[in-house]
């Protein structure tokens, strides 16, 4: 606040009357009541200026990061942002498998077995059992599964889908009750992981030739045993064919274990840089954490 002395004046020399001096006193009552209540109100308006202050509004706009009510599957998906940064991180060509060139192809499918049970590890929650899993032909992932509760297998959809992947309609994917015990849930999805350019493990740099094969095998079949893997018999061989300069060789591959030790043998032979790829996968559920497996590994090798 500003101080302005009112009361600063020239004394006079003159000789002042009773009745003078009352008045003067009486002025300058006055005037300093005068102040006074000015003063008074500038500092009621500031005050209530200072309460008056409008709250900073929040923006009730953008979406939680976590869903309110995860059966709101598109909400959930629209606001999961983890997929943008994927996918514009460098390195990472966003292209469909049918569009890869023979040699990308080749790098897009050694690393497709790991890119599906990491992905997997993200998207299903707990309170989810799946009874069968299928992966085909680079492209195609199917599950049966079963849920708590009809929310939970919304979310898990949700999850599914802001993990890039195209979920199919009915009656490729679907929801149903299960007499009372939980949700059964059947789910279709179209993958594309795109083109990793960036990762270490590049196909085209660990592939060797077709008298190379026997080693292969061998340091597949080592790879699994590593992770206790009960192989059931010999690998077959289920077809051959020639790609230009490049023979590829299928084989079928069945065992048992549990389902932590086979993401864990899937993950070994990314990290042991064998170029091996996962053509074709079928896991069913037995009991407890125990499951069966009947996959086909594809090796592709120079001619």
């Amino acid at each position: 606040m500003i101080r302005i002395n009112l009361l600063k004046s020239k004394k006079k020399k003159t000789k002042v009357t009773k009745n003078a001096v009352n008045m003067k006193a009486l002025v300058t009552i006055i005037v300093i009541v005068l102040v006074a209540a000015a003063g008074s109100g500038i500092w009621v308006a500031l005050q209530k200026k200072t309460v008056s202050v409008t709250q900073p509004v929040v923006n009730s706009g953008f979406k939680p990061s976590a869903p309110v009510q995860a059966n709101v599957l598109e909400d959930v998906v629209k606001d999961d942002g983890s997929g943008d940064s994927e996918n514009s991180r460098p390195g990472l060509l966003q292209i469909t498998y049918d569009e890869m060139s023979f040699n990308e192809r080749m790098t897009y499918e050694v690393l497709y077995g790991k890119n599906v049970f990491e992905m997997l590890s993200r998207a299903i929650p707990e309170g989810i059992g799946l009874k069968t899993l299928d992966i085909d032909n680079f492209q195609t992932v199917y599950a049966v599964g079963l849920g708590e509760t009809r929310e939970l297998v919304s979310f898990t959809f949700s999850a599914l889908k802001s993990e890039k992947l195209e979920l199919l309609p009915q009656p490729y994917s679907y929801i149903t009750s299960n007499s009372g015990k939980g949700y059964r849930f059947v789910v279709t999805c179209k993958t594309n992981f795109g083109l990793d350019l960036a990762d270490p493990f590049q196909a085209i740099d660990h592939i060797g030739s077709k008298a190379d094969l026997p080693i292969f095998l061998k340091k597949f079949t080592k790879a699994a045993q590593d992770d206790q893997i009960v192989l059931s018999g010999q690998s077959v061989l289920v077809s051959s064919d020639v790609s230009g300069t490049f023979k590829r060789y299928v084989y079928r591959v069945k065992g048992e274990c549990t389902y932590k030790n086979f993401v864990h043998f899937v993950l070994s032979l990314y990290q042991n840089r064998l170029p091996c790829a996962l053509k074709k996968v079928k896991i069913v559920a037995k009991t407890g954490a125990e499951i069966t497996f009947d996959t086909e590994i594809l090796f592709t090798l120079k001619e």
